[in-house]
């Protein structure tokens, strides 16, 4: 019932007590109310009024917890509510001033590609959205999680790493269902990974244009 946005909608008009109910189930850490609940909060935080409401309640803070979980389909919908909660300027200060937060979006972001290029491509725009005014790396990433960023992102968006990760060395011999089903996967991989490459690309230049071994100067106060 969420996904629908008309104005007159009870969903629409209650979208804050609505956002309350949700923040509340994934509060109760259920695992799979969790997941359903964070489905509804990816519609209702394409609201501004939902999102205030989750920075306001540090229903933020929850949802961002909600990293560390190995549910891949829990991580696919904060996610998404993150990339939302990323559009305002507030949030992404929060953000900023939370770098154990940015480590966990850099280690997702490492640990995603043995999972899915479409995982991979969502933090990549968590992190697009959180860098929109970033005019250096030192501003909004530590060292070494800048340094991994890139490193990351230059590995991924090489076209070598369909090879690495499609054919492995094996001393095994493959039966032909298995050169079957390696050949469905294979395709599904390379579209994946061709979906996931523009953001890639975009968010490695930024990084890279705004990254320098060197600390900014400060300036003295007079």
């Amino acid at each position: 019932m969420s996904f629908f946005n008309d104005p007159d909608s009870i969903l629409v008009k209650n979208t804050e007590t609505f956002t309350r109910a949700f923040l509340d189930i994934v509060l109760t850490k259920n695992q799979d109310c969790c997941v359903e609940a964070m489905r509804a909060l990816g519609n209702f935080t394409q609201s501004e009024d939902s999102r205030r409401l989750l920075v306001e309640g540090r229903g933020l803070q929850a949802i961002i917890m909600l990293l560390d979980s190995s549910s891949i389909d829990l991580a696919f919908c904060v996610c998404g509510v993150l990339i939302n909660m990323m559009v305002d300027r507030s949030t992404r200060t929060l953000i900023k001033n939370d770098q154990q937060t940015i480590s966990k979006f850099v280690d997702l972001l490492k640990n995603a590609v043995d999972v899915d290029w479409a995982l991979v491509g969502l933090v990549c725009q968590i992190l697009w959205n959180y860098t929109e005014d970033m005019n250096s790396t030192h501003e909004y990433f530590d060292d070494i999680d800048a340094e991994d960023l890139i490193t990351t992102l230059t590995d991924f968006t090489d076209p070598s790493i369909i090879a690495t990760m499609l054919h492995p060395q094996s001393s095994t011999n493959e039966t032909e269902t298995r050169e079957e089903v390696d050949e469905e996967y294979e395709e599904h991989f390379k579209e994946s990974w061709g979906e996931f490459l523009p953001i890639g690309q975009s968010l490695l230049q930024r990084m890279e244009q705004c990254h320098s071994h060197l600390e900014p100067l400060v300036t003295p106060p007079d």
